[in-house]
Order: C-alpha cells, then structure tokens, then sequence
C-alpha cells in the first residue's frame, strides 16, 4: 500500500508571506501617497494660477487700452490698496471723445481696490478675485520717442502648500493705438499729448 503524505504550510513559510505581502503593500501605498500629494500640489498651483489669471486679464486689458494716467493710493493703515487707471473715453466707432467747450479729451477712470483683511481684488466695487494673501502696485515710466509711457508692476502674493508665493508681471500702456485711432491725431498728436501730460 502507498503511504500517504499530506504536506502543508510551516508557521515560519506563512510568517515569511505575510511580510512580504506587508513590505509590498507598504511601498505601492507610499508611491500612491506620493502621487496624491503631487497630484495635489499640482491642482491648488494651477487653482491659484487660474485665480492670478482671472485677476489680471481685465487689468491687463484696462492699463493696455490706451490708459495715459496710472495712481497707485494705500490706505494709512495698509489695509487697502487701490489702483487708478485714467483712460480716453472712445466713442461707438472707436475715436477719442473731445469736450466741445475746452477741446480737452474727455477721460473715464477704472479703479481697483485691493481689500487685505479679506484678500479680496475689487474692479470699480464688483468683485473680481478672493483669495489673494497679498497684492502690491507700482507706477513707473517708459520713455518712447518723448512720450512719457506709464507701465505698472503688479505683484501677486499667494499660498501654495502652506508656503508664500510671489507672481510678478509688468503691464504697459500702449499710446500710439490711441493716437492712431484719432482722425484728426496728427494735428492734434502735439496738443493732446500737453493736455494729457505726456509731454512738455
């Protein structure tokens, strides 16, 4: 008769699976937790880009639009910023409007205010971007051609992982688009431009 053998598991064989099993398990979690964090990083950085974004294309578009005046005021205390941006009002075809009194261009003004208790960019009172840790303006002047420019510096101070990051840009103002506009601009490019202050 054959005799029969029945053969099993060892305590020690099962012990050696079980922390294997363990070991693997253990590194595909932390190559998983690696990649979430990543992951994670990755979407509150292009949150926070979508969020600079959003704030800087209208003021963009304003300081470019042929802007001639741009003032920066801070509240005494630092709690508010505000921008000033000085533009030629246009009319439905796309030329400067002139006062018919004085002949003096007619101007409109867009202003945003930075709110820092609360984080918040405000664009003439209507709220544009939340969120903000900090945002700081500063004027300064390009010279083309005898034509005193205006550029804005705009830093943009925001969380990302618990750390503070700085975005800086600088916006210019394009003048010759305006002047090309006007009709009448080269017999009136000498005056406008003393009227608006651009040149002596």
């Amino acid at each position: 008769m054959k005799q029969r053998t029945e053969t099993g598991f060892t305590l020690i064989e099962i012990l050696v699976v079980v922390t294997l099993a363990i070991l693997v398990l253990g590194a595909l979690f932390s190559v998983l937790r690696i990649g979430f964090k990543a992951s994670g990083k990755g979407a509150e950085r292009l949150l926070v880009l979508q969020r600079i974004r959003k704030a800087l294309l209208p003021m963009k578009r304003d300081v470019q639009e042929c802007a001639f005046k741009i003032k920066v005021h801070n509240a005494a205390d630092g709690s508010e910023t505000a921008l000033e941006i000085h533009q030629p009002a246009f009319d439905a075809h796309g030329y400067p409007f002139y006062d018919q009194e004085n002949g003096n261009p007619v101007v409109k003004i867009i202003v945003y205010r930075f709110d820092r208790v609360s984080g918040t960019l405000y664009r003439n009172d209507m709220k544009k971007v939340e969120g903000l840790e900090d945002l700081e303006f500063a004027t300064f002047e390009i010279i083309h051609g005898g034509i005193r420019m205006p550029a804005l510096r705009v830093e943009f101070i925001v969380m990302v992982d618990k750390k503070e990051v700085v975005f800086r840009t600088v916006i210019t103002s394009r003048y010759l688009s305006y002047w090309a506009r006007d009709p009448n601009w080269v017999q009136n490019a000498t005056s406008a431009l003393v009227n608006y202050g651009l040149s002596d």
